[in-house]
């Protein structure tokens, strides 16, 4: 590919930079009227001015960086963008093909008017059409670390609901703790035991474990580490609920409860906290 081949076709888009962004973004619009109702036109029609440019300006400089450089940043910009106008990735990516319709288009206008030769139209798209499929790349790329940002922080949420740290008494609180427990479940356990703990002055912390069906050795080493962590700030850890097919299952784990306390039921447990439960006989 010559030089001259790309500096006529760069300074033509340069010149034509504003009527290519306009083509695209009109007859986008009349195609798919409310894809991208929530951006306003004109600041479509300045994105994709925006967006010519940079694509002349690397075939003048005849620069081309695969997913890289400053086409490939303003796919990504122009996905956030998008995204924060509540335009989803299937609306995003409907405008591709009249993006890549209108580019065509002015090429082959600009090939007809300078004789450039159909050899060279196609080396010409062969530069081009990378270039158009890495700003898609940068597009899609905005709306997967989007919605893998949206989906943690939603995991965030549901973890820390997942360990609810609830206060029964002024140095009382009871850690209820329901379905299957992973590494990374209890280690927030700790985490949040500790801090809490320490917050709220508390004596005691029963840790109901009545509603857990599955345990494994790394689990049950990191209730071993809250145990012994609760002691060393003062605080002593009470087990409760342990179900006899879990009990075997830490057995058969090789888990000793030895200098623990661990009782059946939750109110056991709270007996052994110095939490007294009067029920309405013991009242009158």
């Amino acid at each position: 590919m010559t030089a001259t081949l790309l500096e006529d076709v760069g300074h033509a888009f340069q010149s034509r930079s504003e009527t290519i962004a306009t083509e695209i973004v009109q007859s986008f619009s009349g195609e798919y009227e409310r894809s991208f109702t929530r951006m306003a036109e004109d600041k479509l029609i300045n994105e994709f001015h925006h967006l010519t440019d940079l694509i002349s300006e690397q075939m003048i400089l005849q620069e081309y960086t695969a997913f890289s450089g400053k086409v490939f940043e303003w796919g990504k910009r122009f996905g956030q963008t998008a995204i924060r106008s509540g335009v989803n990735v299937e609306e995003g990516l409907l405008i591709v093909p009249f993006f890549r319709k209108v580019i065509i288009r002015h090429i082959r206008d600009i090939f007809l008017k300078n004789n450039h030769g159909i050899e060279e139209y196609f080396v010409m798209a062969d530069f081009l059409h990378p270039m158009i499929d890495q700003t898609v790349y940068a597009f899609t790329e905005a709306y997967v670390e989007h919605h893998h940002a949206t989906y943690q922080h939603a995991q965030d949420e549901l973890l820390e609901l997942s360990v609810p740290l609830v206060p029964l008494t002024r140095d009382v609180a009871i850690l209820p703790i329901i379905g299957t427990m992973n590494t990374h479940r209890s280690e927030e356990l700790l985490h949040k035991a500790l801090n809490r703990g320490r917050e709220l002055e508390l004596s005691f912390i029963i840790i109901d474990l009545s509603g857990v069906h599955m345990i494994d050795t790394a689990v049950a080493h990191h209730l071993f580490q809250l145990h012994d962590a609760l002691k060393v700030i003062g605080i002593t850890a009470v087990f409760s609920g342990v179900r006899s097919e879990l009990a075997q299952t830490m057995v058969n784990l090789g888990i000793s409860f030895n200098h623990m306390h661990v009782t059946g039921t939750l109110p056991r447990a709270l007996e052994l906290a110095g939490v007294v439960i009067k029920t309405k006989e013991d009242q009158s």
